[in-house]
């Protein structure tokens, strides 16, 4: 008898910095989410799509979960609460070196009040981290006490080691019926949304303080039946005073994201790339409804913030 397939969403939650973009991007193979060591760098809900066996997991990478009363802070977790939400399985991903802090012992509080609700899974990542490495059955340990976790995993997103044995298990968890995607895709997120992301992970990378936090990408245009593809994009600031920082001297911070970017969007579409970078400043940029859903941070269907 053929195996029955199974498809569904597994929503990675947890709070910020605790490596659930490297975690989705080691586990769907392919890197569809955007990585810095900064918290909250993700800031749309990111969906990664893997394979196993008869099996479709879509892992969904959602913002950290925190207590920020800013209005745009407030917008991405309303979106990664509806992500939960959805799931089939919810994954809370916790840091080895933090354990159950106080974000972490919320959250598996209110997945052991509501057992029967959804699947719940316990990933420990960062175990590459975590001294002495015995530490990790004091986390088993309380885990096992909360009685709302069907699996418990210990991995190293970074260095790779005890990840290969999430999916199948994952799987044997999803419920049955048809797949969402087609077999080889990896992400449903647009291709001007996830070049813009890629832009916006070398800002994270290249900026500092406040300074990344307060900017936007948005392709403005992608021409990729030219040779090489024309991208072009617009960097939002939020202030005037941001501008001189962003273009660096002559111009040469401006030129090392655009670099960075360019390289890995022609690795992503695997041919040349001609990327245009200009600089505007928009006050309250963040708070445009219509800017933030082109950004992906509003739910693109309803435009109303909710996933």
């Amino acid at each position: 008898m053929a195996e029955v397939s199974r498809c569904g969403l597994v929503a990675l939650v947890g709070a910020p910095n605790v490596g659930k973009s490297t975690l989705m991007n080691a586990l769907v193979g392919h890197k569809v989410g955007i990585v810095s060591p900064k918290a909250n760098t993700t800031r749309v809900v990111v969906r990664g799509v893997r394979q196993e066996g008869t099996a479709q997991l879509v892992f969904v990478d959602t913002p950290g979960l925190n207590t920020s009363t800013k209005a745009f802070d407030r917008q991405l977790v309303q979106q990664a609460r509806g992500s939960l939400a959805d799931a089939d399985v919810v994954a809370l991903v916790i840091d080895a070196t933090r354990g159950f802090d106080a974000q972490a012992k919320a959250l598996a509080e209110s997945f052991a009040a509501k057992p029967d609700m959804q699947v719940y899974v316990l990933v420990i990542n960062k175990m590459d981290k975590l001294t002495p490495r015995s530490k990790v059955l004091e986390l088993m340990t309380a885990a096992q006490a909360y009685g709302c976790f069907t699996e418990v995993f210990a991995v190293s997103a970074t260095k790779g080691g005890g990840v290969d044995d999430i999916a199948p298990a994952l799987a044997k968890l999803l419920p049955e019926g048809p797949w969402l995607f087609a077999p080889d895709q990896a992400t449903d997120m647009p291709l001007p949304l996830r070049l813009a992301e890629v832009t916006r992970e070398k800002v994270m990378l290249n900026l500092h303080e406040e300074v990344p936090y307060a900017v936007g990408v948005v392709t403005t245009l992608l021409a990729d039946d030219e040779a090489p593809v024309l991208v072009q994009q617009t960097l939002l600031l939020a202030r005037d005073a941001h501008k001189p920082l962003v273009l660096g001297k002559g111009g040469g911070m401006l030129k090392r994201i655009g670099s960075a970017a360019r390289e890995e969007m022609q690795t992503l579409l695997g041919k040349g790339v001609r990327l245009e970078l200009q600089v505007e400043v928009k006050p309250r940029w963040l708070e445009q409804q219509n800017l933030l859903a082109e950004m992906g941070v509003l739910n693109m269907d309803t435009g109303d913030g909710d996933a």
